[in-house]
């Protein structure tokens, strides 16, 4: 009789055993579970900041290129404009060296001291007119080499831009890849809750 009541003592302490061990392994399924939730949600957090950041990077990469494009479209008309309105005074400074100079042909028919004096006037409204064309090319290519400088700095913005655009994708990627990981382990630790009795 003794034996038995042991038996049956030994069997009652078992089972509160495993009872108890049972509900200290549900009791920690659920908190990996609460915590590998938790941490998804984090992640996924993340990972729309990090969206967000790349949405912002583009945009400041495609406001910059329209600017770098407007800006080289205003100094091409600029310089366009300066080019035609400078030769356009060369030219009429020219057509007045040319009208004086046919002046001092006819004089210098009339008399020589006075032909002298026109082809002398001639000259030098001949050389103020190359002397404004050699002036006209220097601007322009000053101001082509400006637009050049400024072109190649917007350019080097720009790479620059991509070069972090690239660094929150990776960081993006990253991120997805560990929410990816902790969803499957979220679904094994599901998995061994649900199989255990």
């Amino acid at each position: 009789m003794a034996e038995v009541q042991h038996y049956a003592s030994t069997e009652r302490s078992l089972r509160l055993a495993a009872d108890t061990a049972r509900q200290v392994a549900q009791e920690e399924a659920e908190a990996s579970r609460e915590a590998a939730q938790q941490a998804i949600e984090r992640m996924e957090e993340a990972e729309a900041h990090a969206r967000q950041q790349l949405f912002e990077a583009e945009q400041q990469i495609a406001a910059i290129q329209a600017e770098r494009d407007e800006t080289v479209e205003r100094l091409r008309v600029e310089a366009q404009q300066q080019i035609e309105e400078m030769r356009e005074q060369a030219r009429a400074d020219m057509a007045q060296a040319q009208a004086a100079t046919d002046e001092a042909v006819e004089q210098a028919s009339k008399a020589s001291a006075r032909a002298n004096e026109a082809e002398a006037l001639a000259r030098q409204q001949t050389a103020t007119a190359q002397r404004v064309v050699s002036e006209a090319n220097a601007t322009l290519s000053r101001e082509r080499a400006e637009a050049r400088a400024s072109l190649s700095r917007e350019r080097a913005e720009v790479d620059r831009l991509r070069t972090e655009l690239t660094a929150t994708r990776t960081r993006a990627d990253h991120l997805a890849a560990l929410s990816d990981s902790l969803r499957a382990q979220l679904v094994q630790s599901q998995a061994t809750q649900s199989e255990t009795p």
